[in-house]
């Protein structure tokens, strides 16, 4: 899987059946940890590219409908200016570029110099904009389904990597539990640092501690996510009413948001220390009172020519019991990964049906197209912040746990437990 496919844009990415086809799941396996963990991040980072050309693409969409919602009120004043044209044109132009959007009809600026073709122009410009919002939408949809499979493709390489690290990590458990060590000295913890800003043994062991409970406690907010995606389909029904949304009901994605929040300000482990959920400047509707889901996460610490003191026998069980929780949580993970898939699936024909409603024409389009702006936000947040924060919290959670064994192992290492390294090597014959 390659995203470097999306350098022409996301529309002309999705429109184009060829690099649709580059999209499809790898099912190859993997003949260690390592090279699992190697894929995995691979296509975490395609799925990291995914969604914010998804982001950018919902954004550039907004700017759009502004664009168009100012033209179309100007068109009842006669049409736009060939100023007010020119600065429009600019923005309309960047954004088509970037999205890789052909244009149709989009009438040439000289077509707003005379007030007899003025009008004219302006509502072909109108009716432009407006066409190409509907192809964002529909790239973002299908957008949402690739990306779909890129996350079953990730976690299929997660769960493998995981299995693997956890036979690691018992072979380790019963290798290093009678050990005689000799007080070490320093390690080149690089994972460990670079995971948890640790400066100290003290400091590594605490953050690697309290990892497990941060991945339980991300999991349980995305299982709520998970769930709050069920109220979508009502989003069609409620559109075709009177295009109020204050009916849906989005108190489990109101408790997620605040689970995020809770995560990202209070927790002390690799997963707290590496996101933050950023305060949105609105909601996504004042009536609705839907939080809009704002995730940044950090890139690994720097490690370089940074050493942590060797572990002792006791911490090292200790490190290994922990990593051992770790790979387990990741593992059970599968509950949460199908019920995201099926929450995806569920937001995606939401997002199919949303889409229909924005030309409705009765009397009260106004509101319909305002809520279908409203429910557009709100799946392309919801669904892409569940996207980025399950691929994070995995990929997170098992980039600990292998440099925790990575931790152990130099410390046997550098206390004298070379019989470990013998072992390892007797695994390997057999």
């Amino acid at each position: 899987i390659d995203m470097s496919i999306f350098a022409k844009g996301l529309v002309a990415a999705m429109e184009d059946e060829t690099q649709a086809a580059e999209l499809a799941i790898d099912e190859s396996g993997a003949d260690s940890a390592e090279a699992d963990i190697v894929e995995a991040t691979d296509i975490s980072a395609d799925v990291e590219a995914g969604t914010a050309e998804v982001e950018q693409a919902s954004a550039d969409a907004e700017t759009l409908t502004r664009i168009a919602d100012t033209a179309e009120a100007a068109e009842e004043e006669g049409g736009l200016d060939p100023v007010a044209a020119e600065i429009a044109e600019i923005a309309v132009e960047s954004i088509y570029a970037r999205l890789g959007v052909q244009r149709q009809s989009y009438p040439a600026l000289e077509s707003f110099s005379g007030k007899t073709g003025r009008k004219r122009a302006t509502q072909i410009a109108v009716e432009d904009l407006k066409e190409t919002v509907k192809k964002i939408w529909a790239a973002v949809v299908v957008a949402f389904q690739k990306m779909v499979d890129f996350v079953k493709n990730f976690f299929a390489k997660i769960f493998d990597a995981n299995r693997k690290l956890l036979s690691r990590i018992n072979s380790l458990e019963k290798q290093t539990r009678n050990l005689k060590l000799q007080p070490g000295g320093k390690v080149k913890a690089s994972g460990v640092i670079s995971q948890t800003d640790a400066k100290t043994k003290e400091e590594a062991l605490k953050a690697i501690e309290a990892t497990p409970g941060e991945i339980e406690a991300m999991i349980a907010a995305s299982a709520d996510v998970a769930e709050g995606m069920k109220e979508f389909p009502k989003i069609k029904e409620l559109l075709a009413g009177d295009g109020d949304l204050k009916a849906l009901s989005i108190k489990k994605l109101q408790d997620a948001h605040s689970k995020f929040t809770m995560i990202a300000r209070d927790s002390e482990g690799a997963i707290g220390k590496k996101f933050e959920l950023a305060t949105a400047d609105k909601d996504l509707n004042p009536d609705l009172k839907v939080p809009e889901f704002k995730f940044e996460f950090k890139n690994p610490f720097s490690s370089e020519g940074k050493e942590l003191d060797a572990l002792k026998t006791d911490e090292i069980q200790k490190v290994l019991k922990v990593a051992e929780s770790i790979v387990k949580a990741n593992i059970a993970s599968k509950t949460l990964v199908s019920a995201l898939e099926t929450g995806m699936k569920v937001t995606i024909e939401a997002a199919k049906k949303v889409s229909e409603t924005v030309d409705d024409k009765d009397g009260n389009a106004k509101n319909v197209t305002e809520g279908s702006r409203v429910a557009q936000r709100l799946i392309t947040s919801t669904g892409n912040s569940a996207i980025k924060v399950v691929t994070f919290t995995a990929k997170t959670g098992m980039d600990v746990a292998k440099a925790a064994i990575d931790y152990v192992e130099r410390s046997v290492k550098a206390s004298g437990g070379e019989d470990v390294k013998e072992e390892k090597k007797e695994e390997a014959k057999k």
